[in-house]
Parts: structure tokens; C-alpha cells; sequence
């Protein structure tokens, strides 16, 4: 975590907001809710290249919180595991609140993972997380246009 200077630990509660905001003309703001901080690095990178902002959650329920009042252009939601709330909870936080009903959410899913089944029928899309880089930040892109 940044304040003890050690790898990612999901259990200090430092780790849990990621501090990780760009800024954008274009008005679009996308929140990425994801432990796999890699991941989420990545696709703060490849889009603030396209002028879009981020915001960035390691945890369901911290971004719930940010969901509710960035408002956001696009949510992109990890279905996996997450400290303290999973993506699939969190999906289901989101559909429920009056604020957030209507968001614009992808569920980041491993290909390998077949498990979200009807859990995932609130989600606008579903994006493989683990296809090769350029391609996942293409569909990103896409999905966040």
C-alpha cells in the first residue's frame, strides 16, 4: 500500500481507495472497481489517453460509495472476489439503489469463470479480463463510448 510502502495488502484499510483519478475534458468519467491492481492500472493508462476520467475502487463497498456520487459515464465491476464486498454483491447493491439503477455497468469476468449466471443479467456487458491487452482495452473502449 502507498503508506507503508509494501505490496498491495488487502487487509489495510489504505489499500482498500485507490487515489487514482484523471481528470478529462470530454466529461465522461468511467469508476473501475477491481482488486487486481495491474489491471486497474492499466486501463486508467488506456483511457485517460482518450481524455476519459477514472476513478478508481479495490473494494464493492468503497465503490458502491463512488458510484453513488460520481455518477458516472460507465462502471467497470470485477465479478470476482474483492475485500470486504464481491462484484456480483456490489452489481446487485447498484441495480438496487434509486441513484445508481439506470448506471452503465460491465462485469469484468475470467474467462475460465462460468459462475455468474443470472447474477450477471443487471450488467449492460460482460468483458474477458484476461484476453490479450490490446484487445481488452479496445473492448473497453468500445463499451465505455
Amino acid at each position: 500500500c502507498a503508506i507503508h510502502r509494501k505490496p498491495y495488502d488487502p487487509c489495510c484499510q489504505y489499500s482498500i481507495i485507490r487515489k487514482v483519478e484523471t481528470r478529462t475534458e470530454s466529461g465522461k468519467t468511467v469508476l473501475i472497481i477491481t482488486n487486481d491492481i495491474p489491471l486497474a492500472d492499466f486501463l486508467t493508462v488506456g483511457l485517460s489517453r482518450d481524455q476519459v476520467g477514472v476513478r478508481s475502487a479495490a473494494d464493492g463497498q468503497v465503490g458502491f460509495k463512488l458510484a453513488k456520487t460520481l455518477h458516472p459515464s460507465a462502471i467497470l465491476l470485477d465479478a470476482g472476489a474483492m475485500p470486504r464486498q464481491g462484484g456480483l454483491e456490489t452489481l446487485t447493491q447498484l441495480q438496487g439503489d434509486e441513484t445508481t439503477r439506470g448506471a452503465k455497468i460491465a462485469l469484468l469476468v475470467d474467462s475460465r469463470d462460468h459462475t455468474c449466471g443470472p447474477a450477471a443479467e443487471g450488467a449492460t456487458a460482460l468483458i474477458c479480463k484476461d484476453a490479450p491487452p490490446p484487445e481488452l482495452l479496445e473492448t473497453v473502449k468500445n463499451f465505455v463510448r
